[in-house]
């Protein structure tokens, strides 16, 4: 069958040689690393009738979907790169994380909830992201003491196997959250000093830390001035560091200077 549309017209093979996929999977990944998406999907529609259950060629299809803002085939070929090969973590990790992007919360919930329980089934690690994709959910729905709970998991699997930083940094910064939510501003200032030991150049956690000691300063004024003004000044050199971190995007930089000029 040629279907014609897209970028080319397509031929659809059903007995390509394992080689031959694997040759138009590559092609397709460089399409979609050059963000061509269509033609990326025109790669895959080529070869996947030879392979309907090729988890590589399922799991890109589902992100070239995604791109392209076509969620409900994008969760179609992320279930079925799911049914394939329920033991890899990958799928369940950006599934969620598109249903996040959507707010669909809940549902983003379940696909990682099953991504642990399908993982252990299998006998296989748990990556932090996961736990980390529940903490951010919790936050989003305002259960503090759920993130926290997350987070620390999410901390314990590096603490035993994982030594990436991108992780592990988000669960640092999502246990300040959600210590800040909680108003325990000493435990919250904790993680993002820990956090910033390993990035100390990131705007972002310079502005976190400051509106962290803003929110604990907010608290103290009234009891304790002299602990107030203390903190009033760590709060002011935290968004003063963040603000003249170079590359900062305007609406970033405007969102520091608000939070200046309320201390001001």
């Amino acid at each position: 069958m040629i279907i014609v549309g897209g970028v080319y017209a397509v031929e659809e093979l059903n007995d390509a040689s394992p080689e031959y996929i694997e040759k138009y999977y590559q092609k397709s990944l460089n399409s979609f690393n050059e963000q061509k998406y269509e033609e990326s999907l025109n790669h895959i529609r080529h070869v996947i009738k030879s392979d309907m259950t090729n988890f590589k060629l399922r799991y890109l299809a589902a992100h070239n979907h995604w791109k392209q803002g076509n969620f409900d085939t994008a969760i179609i070929h992320f279930e079925r790169a799911i049914k394939t090969s329920p033991e890899i973590s990958g799928p369940y990790i950006d599934y969620a994380l598109m249903q996040i992007h959507r707010r669909h919360l809940g549902r983003a919930r379940k696909v990682a909830l099953k991504g642990i329980q399908n993982l252990r089934t299998h006998k296989k690690e748990i990556p932090s992201k996961l736990y980390n994709i529940l903490s951010r959910i919790d936050l989003l729905q305002n259960n503090a003491k759920g993130a926290l709970a997350y987070a620390e998991k999410a901390k314990a699997v590096f603490d035993q196997k994982e030594t990436g930083v991108k992780d592990k940094l988000e669960a640092v910064v999502l246990e300040a959250r959600a210590h800040l939510s909680l108003s325990d501003y000493a435990k919250a200032e904790f993680s993002m000093l820990w956090g910033l030991s390993f990035r100390q150049e990131s705007p972002y956690l310079h502005n976190l830390l400051g509106y962290i000691y803003q929110q604990w300063y907010e608290s103290e004024k009234g009891k304790s001035p002299e602990m107030a003004s203390d903190l009033k000044e760590k709060a002011l050199e935290q968004f003063n560091i963040a603000l003249k971190s170079p590359n900062l995007v305007q609406s970033f930089k405007e969102l520091i200077q608000k939070n200046i000029d309320k201390l001001s």
